[in-house]
């Protein structure tokens, strides 16, 4: 689904500050692996299981906060535990 795609695209552009209590995000976030075919190349699409709080981090992002400026962009993917 491209609108799953543009919201993983918008989380992964952030560095995420995730609070030690968030006990059950972090374990999502440890968790999460993207799909891989027969020769074990990655694609672009992740394994959807336990992933409840990956799915509302996502929308949330993608919905309610700002895009970065294009320059900051280049960091993406970063997360703090």
């Amino acid at each position: 689904d491209k609108n799953v795609s543009l919201g993983i695209d918008a989380v992964k552009r952030r560095r995420l500050h995730v609070h030690p209590d968030s006990a059950n995000l972090i374990a999502e976030l440890r968790a999460y692996v993207y799909r891989q075919d027969k020769s074990g190349r990655v694609l672009e699409e992740p394994v959807k299981f336990h992933d409840h709080l990956m799915d509302a981090l996502r929308y949330g992002i993608a919905t309610h906060v700002p895009q970065p400026p294009r320059r900051l962009r280049a960091m993406a993917g970063r997360v703090n535990f």
